[in-house]
């Protein structure tokens, strides 16, 4: 996108110069340039200059071009580039510089910062400042789409839904090449490598810790290694790209805690390890599925819900303090026998025929999350049950609504204390309909999905296409 927007400047016409150290290019990281970084630079720039005069349209895709290249060429002198550089207007992009990680010598590290400051950063005309900014560099945040419009205005129409959008929190180049359209990147796949080296009690720990930042934001308690996955943050009210900062809090995108999750080992039948897996489902549900229309709202709503009971995170009368408070309390996602109920989940259009279908035996309490899957279930979204000694002792229900509008059926239910219609166009202030149902104001949904998923606001990503359509004429 930059460069292009370079090209397209016809009054200042700049040459724009890419390079890269991505694994899944021509040019990918070798053994030598981790002890001399500076020349791992130098041969990329020096091969990009030459690759489109001396390489056919073919080898330009050839990993084998830049080894013969390097054969050649085995050193380049900084002279020689600086030469060639002289006085022309040229912007240096550098993919996955942050691959090229530091061996034994520091000091090559700073020769390498020494030549990109010199020769770019502190050069007129080969860098890029935003108007009215005095300094010389001006970092920008993370790149974040605002909303599903901006999607379909400049990536791509022809995207699944709203839901593909939030899976790869609005992120372009996830969205473009995520995780379920390419591979996941090596370095990605060797951290959860290095998390599943762990003892079985450090990995259900880590487990927790993830599902505990998803929330909280904090890094504090996340496996080292891990922190690679996170995407997004807010420093100074910000989103911008961090990964284990202390004045900043950090963002999961779905399809990669998806990831991370279904490739931790953990003991099989506890029920950390199902609970996981539940937090996977509706990660890959989110991903691949979709499910209609609201259902992007109720996955996010149900993921949350998850997330909280298991790092056991409360939230007022959402997630009750006494739910959480028993260590032992463990966490269960559509806990239903079909043989019991005499029907199947999916059939399933009440809460009358779902609770004949509740299986809760282990003894211990336990938080009970429902998600029924039945498009024509009565009046709730979500369920949620607390129980002891494999009794139900209480029990709440979620309506979501993307937009402003109050539900269309309702039937009230003994069973269930509080009935929360979440909108993704909330009243100003809590209210109580005449129906009973609690109407909880931004401030507290927002609350409620905490620091990864709060920005993805229905208002957000809920456009049709239909929609998009008339935007365009």
């Amino acid at each position: 996108m930059i460069a292009n927007e370079l090209i397209r400047d016809k009054a200042h016409p700049v040459g724009v110069l890419f390079v890269t150290f991505s694994e899944y290019s021509m040019t990918p990281i070798v053994p030598d340039d981790r002890h001399d970084m500076q020349q791992a630079l130098l041969q990329r720039i020096a091969f990009a200059a030459s690759a489109k005069s001396e390489l056919s349209d073919g080898d330009l895709h050839d990993k084998r071009a830049y080894h013969s290249f390097r054969q050649k060429n085995y050193y380049i002198d900084q002279s020689l580039i600086e030469t060639w550089l002289d006085d022309h207007r040229v912007i240096l992009l550098v993919d996955d510089l942050d691959s090229l990680e530091v061996d034994t010598n520091i000091a090559q590290a700073y020769m390498l910062g020494e030549f990109i400051q010199n020769n770019f950063l502190s050069t007129e005309g080969r860098h890029r400042r935003a108007p009215g900014d005095h300094r010389r560099i001006h970092v920008k945040s993370l790149p974040l789409v605002d909303n599903y419009y901006d999607i379909l205005s400049h990536l791509d129409p022809h995207i699944d839904g709203d839901h593909e959008v939030v899976c790869h929190g609005f992120l372009p180049g996830m969205i473009l090449g995520g995780p379920a359209k390419m591979a996941i990147a090596l370095k990605h796949q060797n951290a959860v490598k290095v998390f599943n080296e762990r003892t079985i009690a450090q990995r259900e720990a880590g487990v927790s810790s993830i599902l505990h930042s998803v929330v909280t934001g904090s890094t504090e308690q996340l496996p080292t290694e891990l922190q690679i996955f996170l995407a997004t943050g807010r420093i100074n009210g910000q989103l911008a790209k961090t990964y284990s900062t202390q004045n900043s809090k950090t963002s999961w995108v779905p399809s990669m805690l998806q990831f991370v999750l279904e490739h931790t080992h953990l003991l099989e039948g506890h029920w950390l390890n199902d609970a996981k897996k539940s937090v996977v489902e509706l990660c890959n549900c989110l991903q691949i599925y979709g499910g209609g229309p609201g259902k992007t709202f109720e996955y996010l709503f149900g993921l949350t819900y998850l997330a909280r009971s298991i790092a056991r995170l409360p939230y007022d009368e959402w997630l009750p303090k006494n739910w959480t408070l028993d260590p032992s309390v463990e966490v269960a996602f559509n806990p239903f026998d079909p043989i019991v109920a005499n029907m199947h989940f999916c059939s399933c259009i009440s809460w009358d025929g779902l609770k004949q279908g509740i299986n809760i035996n282990s003894g211990r309490p336990t938080i009970a999350v429902f998600l029924p899957n039945a498009t024509s279930f009565q009046t709730y979204d979500v369920i949620t049950a607390y129980f002891e000694r494999n009794r139900m002792v209480d029990c709440l229900a979620f309506q979501l609504k993307e937009g402003r509008d109050d539900p269309k059926t309702f039937k009230v239910t003994d069973e269930i204390r509080l009935r929360f219609l979440v909108k993704g166009v909330p009243p100003k202030s809590t209210i109580v309909s005449k129906q009973g149902w609690v109407v909880p104001t931004a401030e507290e949904r927002d609350g409620f999905f905490n620091e990864s998923w709060q920005q993805w606001k229905p208002s957000n990503y809920k456009l049709s296409k239909s929609s998009f359509r008339q935007k365009q004429k």
